[in-house]
């Protein structure tokens, strides 16, 4: 259990903190007229970093339970990976809803939205392949030990 929750934790951490950067610079490429590269030090990144981390607790939780089951059920790295990051399109959703569930429900503010999503489910999902992460072995004398 312990190495399900801390996986989940460097991936929580990893999006909380590099997604607000990522986001940051993609919105300065695509609209230069109106983001600017001061903007990513400025005092609302020190907010959405600090605010992702309290916030977006929930996800952290859901995604640790979610890693605690699919690494007793999956015996292999990849199935464990891929599953992984499908249900993280979930848990981003998730997260975003608690923070700002308005803004989804209402399609005008979804093209202000989107980079917001796009880069947080990219970090998360770079997050879950960058981190090593192996299905519980259940060795024969471990199962007849519990059988005893």
């Amino acid at each position: 259990m312990k190495q399900a929750f801390m996986y989940s934790l460097k991936v929580w951490i990893t999006t909380a903190c590099l997604g607000p950067f990522v986001t940051g610079i993609v919105l300065i490429i695509t609209d230069p007229l109106i983001y600017r590269l001061s903007d990513l030090a400025d005092a609302s990144m020190v907010y959405t970093i600090i605010a992702g981390l309290f916030v977006c607790g929930p996800a952290y939780a859901l995604t640790g339970l979610i890693v605690y089951f699919l690494l007793a059920k999956l015996k292999s790295v990849k199935r464990l990976k891929v599953s992984i990051t499908f249900i993280t399109t979930a848990i981003v959703l998730l997260s975003f809803a608690i923070v700002d569930y308005h803004a989804l429900i209402n399609s005008n503010y979804w093209p202000s939205l989107l980079p917001w999503l796009a880069c947080y489910y990219a970090v998360t999902v770079a997050g879950i392949w960058f981190y090593k992460v192996e299905p519980y072995k259940q060795t024969v004398e471990a199962i007849e030990h519990i059988g005893t």
